[in-house]
């Protein structure tokens, strides 16, 4: 345990008004049970959520929750960690924080104000519990980079890593977002293909509610993503049962917490594209869609996504919408013009052993980045 009174604060980050944090192991067993988890925008991280991954998706070995704790006992931080072994091609053993493949975000749960302190704790504890040299972090929000960037100024750290990818965050409403944001020519291609596909039936966009049955709706979705190219490739959910489990209960945690969205368009009766994200203080995260390969021609995806948006702008009001999408994605990029910066970085720990392995680490990235560059 490493109380943070003894420890100075750095005045250009930290406030009188800001309360020291103590850092403890969380017992595994005590994970699903945490009632009043801290104030965070990351849904993959939240107690019940983090416990659903680990109960299906498996347990590492190397595996740590720690908690950070104000001077009233109350958590206000969850970061999980496991030790892993080999980067920049060199065989040694670091920690990391944790991830499994439906984690689009690795920031840790920080009540706001409370961050700068959480994580000088999280580096002493490391410290005072591993020989471990280094930290890295990776899938971090550009807001928690600039903390982590401005915490314990002479500890060595650098960014290896940093992409973009598509958001949605805007006060237009939809209409006006989709024609400043589209080109018009696109837009045009857009709208005659929907005229198109209404020649068929009706088109409607349909989002879940609470009091729905869930079931249809996550058996129509896997459905969709199954016979489309994922099952082809034995990439869908379907093509692995531990992950089919995790999605099933991790949509059902969400609901049970009034976080899950769902959204979903339609050709008369027939669903032909559908989206299923996750909610946390007012942003959503879209991190499933699926879409019917038979209507390809008609881009049900980007019709769903472009009612999505409306939704989202004009009915919802969200903060924003994070795609957690890739970077480059060829979809998405073309219809949401924010961005915002994912990160990983590389932070120095047990004094002179740490800092020569990171910075070690740091030159043989950059030498890979030329030798790459030249080729």
């Amino acid at each position: 345990m490493v109380n943070l009174r003894s420890i100075k604060p750095l005045s250009a980050h930290l406030t009188p008004e800001i309360a020291s944090v103590t850092i403890k192991r969380i017992p595994l067993d005590q994970l699903a049970g945490i009632a009043n988890a801290p104030i965070a925008s990351n849904p993959f991280y939240r107690p019940d959520q983090l416990h659903t991954a680990l109960s299906h998706l498996g347990v590492p070995d190397t595996i740590v929750i720690l908690g950070g704790y104000n001077l009233e006992g109350e958590l206000v931080g969850i970061l999980p960690l496991v030790q892993d072994k080999g980067y920049a091609r060199l065989p040694i053993r670091y920690w990391r924080n944790y991830t499994h493949p439906f984690c689009f975000l690795q920031d840790p749960l920080v009540t706001p104000g409370y961050a700068p302190d959480f994580w000088h704790g999280v580096f002493q504890w490391l410290e005072k519990h591993s020989r471990l040299p280094f930290l890295r972090l990776t899938g971090l929000s550009d807001e928690m980079s600039a903390i982590i960037s401005g915490v314990d100024r002479e500890r060595f750290r650098y960014c290896p890593l940093r992409e973009e990818r598509a958001i949605l965050q805007s006060s237009l409403g939809g209409e006006d977002y989709i024609a400043k944001t589209i080109r018009k020519k696109k837009r045009k291609e857009y709208k005659r293909l929907e005229n198109r596909l209404s020649e068929m039936g009706d088109i409607s966009y349909q989002e879940y509610r609470l009091r729905d049955d869930l079931a249809p709706w996550l058996e129509e979705f896997l459905t969709l993503e199954h016979l489309g190219w994922k099952g082809k490739a034995g990439t869908s959910m379907r093509s692995d049962k531990a992950q089919e489990e995790y999605f099933r209960a991790a949509c059902a945690c969400a609901k049970n917490a009034n976080s899950l969205f769902m959204a979903r368009l339609c050709l008369n009766t027939t669903t032909i594209a559908s989206i299923i994200g996750f909610l946390e203080n007012n942003i959503l995260y879209t991190v499933k869609i699926s879409f019917d390969e038979a209507y390809s021609r008609f881009s049900p995806g980007v019709m769903l996504e472009l009612a999505l948006t409306k939704s989202a702008l004009d009915k919802h009001k969200f903060a924003m919408v994070d795609s957690c999408a890739k970077p480059d994605h060829a979809m998405i990029n073309h219809i949401w013009g924010e961005r915002r910066d994912i990160s990983q970085w590389i932070i120095a720990l047990q004094g002179g052993r740490g800092l020569l392995l990171a910075r070690l680490t740091q030159n043989l990235e950059i030498l890979s980045q030329k030798f790459n560059s030249n080729r």
